[in-house]
């Protein structure tokens, strides 16, 4: 099924989209079981935020308290003063953790969700701002992506830096802007299989499984060999 975390790629290339529609598998050289102190750290900090905001939440897994200790002493004032963020942001607001949403045609998780308010904040964890400090563009399509799936207006991601030396909750992405709902429309075609499936070969596809497949397929085909021609004495045998 098509997963929100990937609303950016299939914006890109809807191509990507109908191969998870039709259960193509990713290709083997895609798939990684690669894992080290920042991710770990991420998944803490996750955690550290959620249960801040009074979320009810499964037990941190040691594995991930043991894999980011190098980096676990930042944590807590970085954690504080996200926590003091949001709430500052949004008093008041009752906020649920990894709440799973499927509608048929994609899913996602979120990250904090306030259902009355219609609210969604997602985390990240990140070495530096995005370019420019705006949103980077693959997260602007997942927020759209969980306001699909969840009908929240007001969308945020909230960046926690990896070495514990800031937080920064981005501006609010607003459905009252008619620029974003043209956008959420868009992409609410391409989740649903409105628009037909299209390769555009570019900078999103080095973070497409299939991009090795797709690239092949849209280079430029060789033509045959001509033959070597001799240049001899003023003229050139061989052309016709």
């Amino acid at each position: 099924m098509l997963r929100a975390s990937e609303a950016w790629l299939y914006m890109a290339c809807p191509q990507a989209a109908d191969k998870v529609r039709k259960g193509e598998a990713y290709p083997e050289a895609h798939k990684s079981d690669f894992d080290n102190e920042y991710m770990a750290f991420g998944r803490c900090a996750h955690h550290a935020i959620q249960e801040g905001l009074g979320c009810v939440l499964e037990p941190l897994a040691d594995e991930d308290r043991i894999m980011a200790e190098p980096m676990l002493p930042k944590l807590n004032q970085v954690t504080a003063n996200a926590i003091d963020m949001v709430k500052q942001s949004y008093p008041g607001a009752e906020w649920i953790a990894e709440t799973e949403h499927n509608n048929g045609n994609f899913q996602g998780h979120t990250d904090l969700w306030c259902e009355e308010q219609g609210i969604v904040i997602d985390i990240k964890t990140c070495t530096k701002l995005p370019s420019r400090k705006t949103i980077a563009i693959e997260h602007y399509w997942q927020l759209l992506a969980y306001s699909l799936l969840t009908g929240a207006e007001t969308l945020h991601i909230l960046y926690v830096h990896s070495g514990g030396e800031w937080t920064v909750l981005s501006d609010k992405v607003s459905l009252g802007n008619r620029d974003v709902r043209a956008d959420r429309y868009s992409l609410s075609l391409v989740l649903s299989d409105k628009v037909l499936a299209f390769r555009s070969y570019g900078g999103h596809c080095s973070k497409c499984p299939w991009c090795s497949v797709c690239r092949v397929a849209l280079l430029p085909k060789v033509g045959e060999v001509t033959k070597p021609v001799e240049f001899c004495g003023g003229s050139f045998e061989g052309l016709g």
